[in-house]
Parts: structure tokens; C-alpha cells; sequence
């Protein structure tokens, strides 16, 4: 196994986390060197540059690197051995502790590329189950029928609480902030490490209740996965949302497509040429494995402040006429 491939199964939050450096799972910020917490105070920094972690210590050890030199450092090792070290911490690597009920999904198989959960991955407390219904303007049952299902969960994402969007495959998730604010990157939202983007997140629910469905709301995002929620609670008991996290990701996971086998799908995109470009490529894959297919755009849709809705989200910020165009969204069989 090369050194890039033990990286991505073993990275640096997690690395620190297992060495015992930290206590808990640490995000991308400033924190007490673990080398040398009595000389260099918060001095310690984490950054994820594309797809690689990085550290430094500003303070008096002055010393900063990867994931091999973390270990060369805090165990006095010779590079060589420092990636021997690594290989056996890999097959050291304790689980990431779940709430109950994600102890009861399904794990993925051994040779599946596993996300990268925040360590205090759990649901969501009432009030912040409110907090997110208030943010994303939809009704209180929707976002606690996406915790019953497995959807959403909560958790510590680059330092904030967020909540976050999964479903019981654990193959992909995203995390937004529960405050509505960008990450210090700019950001909206942020993809765990480890996810799979192909995956149509929301496909494999909880306690096996995917067969209980038999049509699907297909949507682009995890803002519309919550709207797509809303409605559904409001107009059908009978509709399964699903999400695909961008409409630049055309494939549907093979796996994703066959849990969808012959259902009745209803795809709402975004209105803009990515939506439009996504729609013909979906609808060709779940065709492909008997689906019915009918795309729903969101067209004359105005927001509450006059400007033009374009996506799903934008619809929960609308008035009664959205509404009924809504509920006619739920009319098909």
C-alpha cells in the first residue's frame, strides 16, 4: 500500500485522535501543540490542502508536516520506521463511535472506501432539530422524519456544529453549519472525506424501509433533500426523497440504481444548464433499470422577497399559489 493510499485511510485528525494526541476529533484550526503543549501554547495548526492534511507548530518546537512526520516527531522515529509505524496504526484503527441507532445500519463491506465521521456523529436534540426547521424554513416533522429515517444526523464538522445528511449505507454524507454561516473556507457545505458522490443519498433508509416506497423524489443537494422532505410531509406518505450532492455528477453508484429498480421517479432539478444536463443522464440510468421517469421543474417559481426561485429550496420560501403547484408535484403514480 503506498504512502498517498495510507493517507486517505488514515488521515491526520484521525492519526492524532488514535496516537492519543487528542482527546477528541479535531478539525481544520489552532490548537495547544501535543509535542510540546507547555512551551508553545495554541501554536498548532491543521489545514486540508485539496485532499492532504497538513501541521505546524508556530510555537518554540517549530516543526510541521504530514502524517509521517507526525509520527517521526512524537515517537522519535527514523522515517522508515515511522512508515512501518504507520501501516500497523492503520490496522490498529478503532471504529468511529456512532450513535445506537447507527450501530444497528448495515456496515459497509471491507473493501468499501469508508467516510470520515466526526467522532460525535449523533441525532439531533429537539431544540436543534428546530433550530435547523427555522433555518431552512420547513415544517419541524420533516426534518424529524429525515432523523427517523437515518437522513440527518449532527455533529462537530472544521470546528462547528452542522448538521448532516446520510443515509444507512453511510457511503456519502454533507455537512452545513446549524448556524447558516460559510466555513472559514468560504464554503456552504462540506463533504466528509471518504464520501462517494456517485451515491444518491437517502436510497437506503433505516430498519430496511426503502421497500416500503415506490415512488421517488429525486432532487440536486442537500437543501432540496430538506425541502423535498417538507412536501412530502405535507402532500404524501408514500414518496422516498433522494438526493444527488451536484448536478456535475451524472453517474448514479450502480448499487444506488439497483435499490431504485423499477420504481416511479420523479426528478426535480435545478433550473440552469447543470439541472438540465443531470436530468438527461439520470433519467437514461434509472431507465435502464425499469424506473418510470418524469422530470419537475421549478418554473415561475417567485421567492418572498420578488426575486426568481430556480431549485426546490427556494420553493419554502414562497407563498400559498407555490403551495398548490407544490401538491401537484406529489399528483403521479
Amino acid at each position: 500500500m503506498d504512502i498517498q493510499e495510507l493517507k486517505r485511510r488514515l488521515p491526520l485528525p484521525q492519526l492524532l485522535l488514535q496516537l492519543g494526541l487528542f482527546d477528541f476529533f479535531p478539525q481544520e484550526g489552532l490548537y495547544k501543540c501535543p509535542l510540546h503543549k507547555e512551551q508553545c501554547g495554541e501554536s498548532f495548526s491543521l489545514s486540508l490542502k485539496g485532499d492532504a492534511w497538513l501541521w505546524n507548530c508556530f510555537g518554540a518546537c517549530r516543526a510541521g508536516g504530514d502524517e509521517i512526520s507526525l509520527i517521526e516527531k512524537s515517537q522519535g522515529l527514523t522515517r522508515r520506521a515511522a512508515i512501518l509505524r504507520f501501516h500497523e496504526l492503520l490496522s490498529e484503527t478503532p471504529k468511529v463511535r456512532l450513535s445506537e441507532s447507527l450501530e444497528l445500519q448495515p456496515k459497509p463491506a471491507p473493501d468499501r472506501r469508508s467516510v470520515l465521521f466526526p467522532s460525535d456523529l449523533r441525532e439531533g436534540t429537539r431544540l436543534e432539530l428546530e433550530c435547523l426547521a427555522r433555518l431552512r424554513r420547513v415544517d419541524f416533522w420533516a426534518v424529524a422524519a429525515m432523523q427517523q429515517l437515518g437522513v440527518l444526523k449532527f455533529g462537530t464538522v472544521r470546528g462547528c456544529l452542522c448538521w448532516i445528511v446520510m443515509d444507512a449505507s453511510r457511503r456519502c454524507a454533507e455537512a452545513r453549519r446549524l448556524d447558516g454561516l460559510e466555513f472559514s473556507n468560504g464554503a456552504k457545505v462540506h463533504t466528509l472525506l471518504g464520501s462517494d458522490k456517485s451515491w444518491a443519498v437517502g436510497v437506503q433508509l433505516f430498519a430496511g424501509l426503502t421497500r416500503a416506497f415506490t415512488r421517488v423524489l429525486l432532487v440536486e443537494g442537500s437543501g432540496d433533500l430538506v425541502a423535498a422532505f417538507h412536501w412530502a410531509h405535507r402532500f404524501s406518505n408514500d414518496c422516498q426523497p433522494v438526493a444527488m450532492l451536484g448536478a456535475g455528477l451524472k453517474r448514479i453508484h450502480p448499487d444506488a440504481l439497483e435499490q431504485l429498480r423499477g420504481k416511479s421517479v420523479r426528478i426535480v432539478p435545478h433550473d440552469d444548464p447543470a439541472g438540465r444536463g443531470a436530468v438527461e443522464a439520470w433519467r437514461t440510468q434509472l431507465q435502464s433499470v425499469g424506473c418510470t421517469v418524469y422530470a419537475f421543474w421549478m418554473t415561475n417559481i417567485q421567492k418572498a422577497d420578488g426575486s426568481r426561485g430556480k431549485d426546490l429550496n427556494d420553493t419554502t420560501d414562497c407563498g400559498p399559489e407555490t403551495a398548490r403547484k407544490m401538491e401537484a408535484l406529489f399528483l403521479w403514480r
